[in-house]
């Protein structure tokens, strides 16, 4: 199966991996020390790592479209993850809205 760059947001951490699923993230989770309801994810979407820099953009079919302030919140709050890696220092961050206007973030 191919793999994608997608993110979920839950519990306000902003979490990005390789999947084909958003639901495949959900199996690695270890930044969080909760175990996870459903109702606490925010959204999805998907990204892009260009330059040092990572753009959010689009939806997830399965948890709905993650809201801007809250990949904002994430990036003002060091909720930036990847696999076991807090990575909210180590890139700049941008969003595309749906008009492909990019805005950055940090």
């Amino acid at each position: 199966m191919e793999v994608f760059s997608k993110f979920l947001i839950i519990d306000n951490h902003l979490l990005i991996a390789k999947c084909t699923y958003h639901n495949e993230i959900l199996h690695d989770i270890s930044c969080l020390d909760d175990d996870i309801d459903e109702k606490n994810i925010q959204g999805g979407g998907w990204y892009f790592i260009k330059n040092d820099t990572i753009t959010f953009y689009g939806d997830s079919h399965e948890f709905k479209k993650a809201k801007y302030e809250d990949i904002v919140n994430c990036i003002n709050t060091n909720n930036v993850y990847y696999m076991y890696d807090n990575i909210s220092n180590k890139y700049s961050f941008n969003y595309r809205d749906d008009k492909n206007n990019i805005i950055k973030i940090k």
